[in-house]
């Protein structure tokens, strides 16, 4: 498959930060090459065959668990659904509060 973007897998750190208190934030874990498609309610059910709240489908080769978050275009996303393909994996992202 033609992979045309890179999304960064995100993984949750703790920091102390200047006030000397313990922060939650996301540091990259690693880059994956993805291609990444919007997403209508239609498609998510053909896709899927359920409801689910999804603005993109991201397409990979790489093995991701679900509710990861990663970073694509300076905003996270959580991964809400898998479906394993033939060769490669077809992702469900909902945005990341």
């Amino acid at each position: 498959m033609f992979y045309d973007f890179k999304v960064n897998l995100m993984k949750k750190s703790t920091i102390t930060n200047d006030l000397f208190q313990k922060v939650d934030t996301f540091i990259i874990d690693k880059a994956i090459d993805c291609d990444i498609q919007p997403s209508t309610f239609e498609i998510i059910k053909k896709t899927f065959g359920e409801d689910v709240n999804s603005i993109f489908i991201m397409f990979c080769d790489d093995d991701i668990d679900l509710n990861s978050i990663i970073e694509f275009n300076s905003q996270l996303y959580k991964i809400d659904k898998k479906l394993d393909w033939i060769e490669y994996k077809i992702y469900s992202l909902v945005g990341h509060k």
